[in-house]
């Protein structure tokens, strides 16, 4: 047994640890993968429209309430391409969420997002997070 399962999709693929749960959602128009563990949780999103990172950040802050969210632009190198995101940070019950998103650019019309989710306490990531970002972000490949 591995100690990793493989992602593919027409548009990306990577590796990733096998304890993460996987589910799949399609409506019209949208896809969502889902892989979950303790901690982790990455979400891919594809939206058959022109849709931009910021307005889903600001759905969410909605969701969650703007009292409870803040957000900060950041880059980060993900399938060796410098990538810009967003962190929205989430505090809920006492609980810190961290939520790392970025767009994928195509060349097409679609709008397609990555998003990296994490118990945030004390500034620190979990172990979770830490090892499955590395294993994913090393094999990511944009096609």
């Amino acid at each position: 047994l591995s100690d990793y399962k493989i992602f593919k999709s027409p548009f990306i693929s990577f590796e990733y640890p096998q304890h993460l749960s996987y589910e799949f959602e399609q409506n019209d128009g949208y896809k969502n993968w889902t892989f979950s563990g303790n901690n982790l949780v990455v979400l891919i999103f594809e939206i058959d429209a022109e849709t931009t990172l910021m307005s889903l950040i600001d759905e969410m802050v909605k969701k969650f309430g703007k009292k409870n969210c803040t957000t900060e632009d950041f880059q980060k190198e993900l399938g060796q391409k410098m990538l810009k995101g967003k962190k929205l940070y989430i505090t809920l019950a006492e609980q810190n969420l961290l939520i790392e998103c970025f767009e994928i650019k195509l060349n097409d019309s679609k709008s397609r997002f990555i998003y990296f989710q994490d118990i945030f306490d004390e500034n620190k990531h979990t172990q979770e997070y830490e090892s499955g970002l590395s294993l994913i972000t090393s094999t990511l490949l944009f096609k």
